[in-house]
């Protein structure tokens, strides 16, 4: 698992794991900060006020929190953006911020300015994040054009995969279709890419070739790992 400060999204339709996959993910990061109005990350839930009051008497040595509160998504990153200030260090792993159903959080056209700032200057106060949705079309490309990570679940949508193909090769986004569930395309912005899939609930995970052979499956058993 990469321990920089980089941005990683997650794609693809309802059920097929890239909320699984975001989960393991941070499962191991220290500190963390989950935009999660469905409660389903490992994270202790907190309405805005309690959220807020909670923050502010931490040492912010370690703490996994999640603000569960509908419409205070500006607030939520406008706190990431002050913790990352206050302990962060450039291009050293600081703070993780997974944001669930981050078309609620950035909107294409609408999203909070302090979003706009996040992804552009977050490695520079040592912040992660990892951003889940299940249509790419619906997210801000302030997210998706700063994503050094992509992983793309089952999708069979044309739009999707018409906008899929901007940037990846047409035979990876020919598997998007077959996917099944928990098989995933991890792409990275070099524009390489290799087809993954969950193995277990332990956080074990395999990279297969680009056909999906599995004489070449490589595992990797620490905690949230994700095969490099």
């Amino acid at each position: 698992m990469n321990d920089l400060p980089i941005i990683r999204c997650d794609f693809g339709m309802r059920g097929y794991g890239k909320t699984s996959l975001a989960r393991y993910m941070v499962r191991a990061r220290p500190r963390l900060l989950v935009h999660d109005p469905m409660k389903e990350h490992e994270a202790q839930p907190f309405e805005i006020q309690d959220f807020e009051d909670y923050l502010d008497a931490s040492s912010l040595e370690r703490f996994r929190v999640a603000l569960i509160t509908p419409g205070e998504e500006a607030y939520f990153c406008a706190v990431a953006w002050e913790i990352g200030e206050r302990i962060g260090r450039e291009n050293e792993l600081c703070l993780s911020v997974l944001l669930e159903e981050a078309d609620l959080i950035a909107p294409p056209g609408r999203a909070p300015w302090i979003l706009k700032n996040l992804p552009n200057k977050c490695r520079h106060i040592g912040i992660e994040i990892v951003a889940v949705s299940r249509r790419p079309a619906e997210v801000s490309h302030y997210l998706t054009g700063n994503a050094d990570e992509l992983n793309i679940f089952h999708s069979h949508e044309p739009r999707d995969l018409q906008y899929f193909r901007q940037f990846i090769s047409r035979e990876a986004v020919d598997e998007l279709g077959h996917l099944q569930k928990f098989e995933f395309i991890h792409w990275t912005v070099g524009g390489d890419w290799d087809k993954r899939r969950l193995i277990d609930k332990t956080g074990r995970w395999a990279t297969t070739s680009r056909q999906g052979e599995n004489k070449n499956e490589i595992l990797d058993n620490s905690p949230g790992a994700v095969v490099d």
